[in-house]
């Protein structure tokens, strides 16, 4: 009987077909989130007018859709750490794909808000399931690329939703677009086939077949078979496994976790709905106002990608994170004064990089923090609590359009960009699961002795 200590496995694995399979599946369906998160804003004109809405009706429908998104991370990242990642991400697939279909059948408003809500639950328990497995299996030179490269596809998705609804609601209606979001469900069979559950459930239950063929997906020039003695530092998880976030020292991170995401999430909510609004009264023309935001989402692409391969060459998602918070300051500064378009422009992909990149870098940086058997736990709720508060943007961006001036409207930004330099300076690293603990330094809680 041989000691294999799973984490140095997965640590010092190169990137392979493995880890690919993971990133491409996760990514399609992180799309399909962001495409659903955004198509209601393409749609909303056409709903107003068939079913006699008020804007205040209108908004209300879509405050539900992302209550049921924050509820969903919280709930289904709790019970994922319970009965397992895979299971959980199928079912919420399952669940977001037939209510979104679902939606496109709807009579009235009630009905269509109903749909709405249970398709956030579903979209909700994706996010923080797939961030955990992504992260689990992630090799150590790439931990910090692999999960915001996945979390690309959320602004690719919103420009998707942009592009179905302007190529669809004028010929097929409104309810066509909710059909291509079902899309998902046929993804079901690959994400049975080829993603994996988390390694510390294996262990946990003594799945221990499942978790040599695993290993030798990771490792193709080793065999492991369920013999072999398998090794990992396994926290004692509770009952209730939110509880266990507050053991170990990690209760004040994880307060600094469910304050940053609110921010956050707030100001993006904010800066998504009235971006153009916000221009146009700076006096920019709406045509211009448009492209602004796919510069922004452009900028999103590119900062997560830039700033997660540097954390893994000059150490760690910290530091990139607040450098990108307080670049996203400054910049949001400068955008209050009218500029010319290259400056602009420049401008705008330096606040999508620092806004939308570090939102994407911040996933896995706290996904990071907590043991993988708590991982998904850790995620789901402080994206839960984020998208709960952040249901609050789009009328605090309304409060803001009452300002005096557009460049009011950025500084108020600015100063929201700062208070996650704070939150995420006062993060106590030293208790976090950033670095896989070897045998050799710490005793290994093995369910299998003997």
């Amino acid at each position: 009987m041989r000691n294999i200590n799973v984490a140095s496995v997965i640590d010092e694995t190169k990137f392979n077909v493995f880890h690919f399979w993971i990133l491409f599946l996760g990514f399609l369906l992180i799309v399909f989130d962001g495409y659903d998160c955004y198509i209601y804003g393409a749609i909303v004109p056409a709903i107003m007018k068939q079913w006699s809405l008020k804007p205040v009706q209108a908004g209300a429908i879509n405050t539900y859709a992302v209550a049921g998104m924050g509820f969903g991370a919280v709930f289904f990242g709790v019970l994922a750490d319970k009965i397992g990642r895979k299971h959980i991400t199928m079912i919420c697939v399952l669940i977001y794909s037939v209510f979104t279909s679902l939606a496109a059948f709807s009579y009235g408003p009630t009905d269509f808000t109903i749909y709405r809500f249970l398709t956030g639950l579903g979209l909700g328990g994706v996010m923080p399931n797939i961030l955990a497995l992504m992260t689990d299996y992630s090799p150590k030179a790439y931990r910090n690329t692999l999960a915001p490269l996945m979390f690309c596809g959320m602004p690719l998705g919103a420009i998707l939703s942009a592009v179905m609804g302007k190529i669809l609601i004028a010929s097929l209606g409104w309810k066509s677009v909710f059909v291509v979001g079902a899309f998902p469900i046929i993804l079901i069979p690959a994400v049975i086939k080829i993603i994996p559950e988390s390694v510390s459930f294996l262990l946990a239950k003594g799945r221990y077949a499942e978790l040599a063929k695993v290993l030798a997906r990771i490792d193709t020039s080793r065999k492991f078979t369920k013999e072999d003695k398998f090794e990992m530092a396994i926290s004692k998880v509770a009952r209730m496994p939110v509880i266990t976030l507050f053991r170990e020292h990690r209760a004040f991170s994880t307060m600094m976790f469910w304050t940053v995401f609110p921010v956050v999430m707030l100001m993006l909510a904010a800066i998504g709905t009235w971006l153009p609004t916000i221009m146009m009264k700076g006096g920019y023309s709406l045509g211009s106002s448009l492209t602004f935001v796919i510069v922004l989402n452009t900028g999103g692409i590119l900062g997560s990608i830039v700033g997660g391969r540097f954390a893994d060459k000059r150490g760690g998602l910290r530091k990139v994170l607040i450098l990108y918070f307080v670049l996203g300051a400054v910049s949001f500064v400068f955008l209050g004064y009218k500029m010319n378009s290259l400056v602009l422009d420049l401008l705008l992909l330096v606040a999508g990089a620092c806004t939308m990149g570090a939102q994407t870098l911040l996933l896995p940086y706290v996904a990071q923090f907590y043991p993988s058997e708590i991982r998904a736990t850790g995620a789901g709720s402080a994206i839960g609590i984020g998208r709960v508060v952040g249901i609050a943007g789009p009328v605090l961006g309304g409060v803001l359009m009452a300002a005096v001036s557009f460049r009011v409207d950025f500084l108020a930004f600015a100063i929201a960009s700062l208070i996650p330099v704070i939150t995420l300076g006062l993060v106590r690293e030293k208790y976090g699961a950033y670095h896989r603990i070897s045998s050799k330094q710490n005793p290994i809680a093995n369910p299998r002795e003997g």
